[in-house]
Order: C-alpha cells, then structure tokens, then sequence
C-alpha cells in the first residue's frame, strides 16, 4: 500500500482538509491515506475550531468587523505573538473567512479517521494543547523549532515531517 499523507496547515486542517506535498501541488484529499496536521486545530466531528479554543472566538470577530463591513474575512493579525516578524512572509499573508474557525468538522465519509501525524511548530505553539490532544489520539507527534507558519520559513525540516524523514516525538 502507498501512504499518502495529507497534510493542512493551521485552518487547512479544520474544515476543508487538503492535500499538500513539499511542492505546490495539491491532490484529492480523499486519495490519503494518513492525515497530518500542522501546527493546527484538531477538531472531533461536530467541533469547530472556536469550540477547542474559545478565547479566539471574540478576537477574531472583531477583527473581521474592523477589516470587513460583513465580518466574514479576518486579516492577518496578532503575528508578533505566533514569531512572525519577517516583513516578506507577513506580505504574503491574506484575509481568511471567519468560517474557518466557526464551521464545526464534518463526519468522515466511512466514519473512521485514518492514522495522523501531528507536527508542532515551536515549544511555544498555542497549538501545545492539540498536539497533546493528537497524542491522546494514538498520532505520532513531532516538533520542529519553528514559527506558526514553518511551511513558508523553514520548508526543509517541515518537509522532512511530513515525509517521515524525522522522527521526534513531542
């Protein structure tokens, strides 16, 4: 059997899984045979992200009522608190809907959900609490000493979890 690991970074993961390689390609997410996620939310069926961290909840309506007059887009904000300091990363960043956070985690299609590899990006995620949640969940856990958006700032040893080719354990 070919493993294939899907993998989403952050929202990605919640509520529209997708499937990322270390190149820009994306695949059915139906073809995985693992999920992966990324210094992410981990929502059960029926969980949205705003229910495994209610805190976010009134920050980021706000800040979509400030950047949106429908308050359904967030722009990027807080990211001196998630490392980011880069000015051509931060540049890069766009609005996300705000119902990425809200929509709760559909059933899976066959009710089961495939073996997943959950990696940390930093000993000081605010996602501590979902690695240790994936752990909880039989999924092997890695660190890699990153910032929340590693996939962008440090590909190499992101791409070698996801590939398996790293083998720390949170």
């Amino acid at each position: 059997m070919v493993r294939r690991l899907g993998v989403g970074p952050d929202r990605g993961a919640v509520v529209r899984p997708r499937t990322h390689s270390c190149r820009p390609t994306l695949t059915d997410p139906g073809a995985a045979t693992e999920h992966g996620y990324l210094d992410a939310y981990l929502p059960s069926p029926g969980e949205s992200a705003f229910d495994l961290m209610p805190m976010r909840r009134q920050p980021f309506t706000e800040a979509a009522a400030s950047h949106d007059p429908a308050g359904r887009t967030v722009p990027p904000f807080g990211l001196d608190t998630l490392g980011f300091t880069d000015p051509d990363v931060v540049s890069r960043l766009r609005p996300i809907g705000l119902a990425t956070h809200e929509e709760p985690l559909p059933p899976a299609a066959d009710g089961k959900r495939p073996p997943s590899r959950y990696i940390l990006f930093g000993d000081r995620s605010p996602f501590t609490p979902m690695a240790a949640r994936a752990l909880e969940q039989g999924a092997e856990c890695l660190t890699v000493a990153t910032g929340h958006l590693g996939l962008w700032t440090a590909a190499t040893p992101v791409c070698a979890a996801i590939t398996g080719n790293e083998r720390r354990t949170t």
